[in-house]
């Protein structure tokens, strides 16, 4: 049962379902941006004018990794919550507006 806790421990931690939220929160707006002609940075930019946002930007990159997303279908077998649906739809939508930009 140790065993089990200690793997439990790995999948779950906040900090894995944190940044898979906060990339797939920053994909959410460029696709709004994009659909308002607006440039993306501008409206990160925006960001640290609110005292309580974290200091960080997050890049709308595609998630990828050996642990955030293999750990989010791992954790989505035992209850295949709202947000990690939504994390990996936002992650999927990435990939594919990705795959039909031209090199």
């Amino acid at each position: 049962m140790a065993r089990a806790h200690r793997v439990f421990g790995v999948l779950v931690p906040a900090r894995y379902r944190d940044f898979a939220l906060m990339i797939a929160c920053a994909q959410e707006v460029e696709r709004f941006a994009n659909q308002a002609n607006v440039e993306n940075d501008a409206v990160a930019s925006f960001y640290e004018e609110i005292g309580f946002f974290p200091p960080v930007k997050y890049f709308p990159g595609i998630i990828g990794g050996v642990c955030v997303m293999p750990n989010i279908g791992l954790l989505s077998r035992l209850d295949d919550t709202t947000l990690l649906r939504a994390i990996r739809d936002s992650n999927q939508r990435k990939k594919a507006r990705a795959d039909k930009r031209p090199p």
